[in-house]
């Protein structure tokens, strides 16, 4: 489970924290990467399936869902140089496979003019 591995290195490596000390803003963060779990990844999930077993349906309404998503939250990736933050951190780990992926899950994003 990605969470357990990224809250491990969390408390490992102090001097990089992926979360913020605050309480706060520590749940803040939980409840972001939690979003992007369900609204993001979970539709990642049905695309990233083997041939095999991919339901064409499902795998285009997830494109599509994925993609008005994605799109309709770039407004909230302009105002930080990091996902919400200042700073790398604990969304950017979970964001980072996602995004890099889009290409393999034939999600296309409109460039930014």
């Amino acid at each position: 489970e990605s969470h357990v591995i990224l809250e491990y290195l969390d408390d490992r490596y102090r001097q990089s924290r992926l979360l913020p000390d605050s309480p706060a803003l520590r749940a803040e963060h939980r409840q972001y990467a939690w979003r992007i779990e369900k609204d993001w990844m979970e539709l990642a999930d049905i695309l990233l399936r083997h041939p095999d077993t991919l339901d064409a349906k499902a795998a285009k309404q997830a494109q599509h869902d994925l993609t008005q998503s994605l799109v309709s939250l770039s407004p909230l990736f302009a105002h930080y140089p990091y996902f919400m933050s200042e700073q790398f951190g604990y969304s950017d780990c979970l964001l980072a496979p996602l995004l890099w992926r889009l290409p393999q899950m034939n999600v296309q994003l409109p460039s930014a003019h």
